[in-house]
């Protein structure tokens, strides 16, 4: 947070977000202009809290009717001993994904643009 001015005794602020944070929202954004789940299943990959992610693939996963995928990724909190765990989910969405959607090891390859 950075102090814009003071006057009057107020304080005007802007956030400002980290370069890192700001590259994954990038890729965010490319990602969901894709209109492919499995370019979100990839910035998952490298930030698997990213919450707008988690977000937009559980709607995409809703909309396929895969209402169990739909609430893991946003329902139980992952600190819960029962919840699977971001790698999980993914491997399962990956795999629901199809044969496009196949890990290499080093992450799901496709045309994302890379703002690194």
């Amino acid at each position: 947070m950075r102090l814009l001015e003071s006057r009057r005794g107020l304080s005007f602020f802007a956030f400002e977000h980290s370069e890192d944070y700001q590259q994954t929202q990038h890729r965010f954004t490319a990602a969901v202009d894709s209109m492919e789940p499995s370019n979100i299943v990839v910035l998952l990959q490298t930030s698997p809290y990213h919450v707008d992610s988690l977000l937009q693939l559980s709607d995409a996963c809703r909309f396929q009717e895969d209402q169990e995928m739909a609430r893991d990724l946003v329902g139980e909190p992952r600190s819960h001993p029962a919840a699977p765990g971001p790698k999980s989910l993914l491997r399962r969405v990956a795999e629901a994904s199809g044969p496009d959607a196949v890990s290499r090891g080093d992450g799901i390859q496709t045309g994302l643009p890379d703002y690194s």
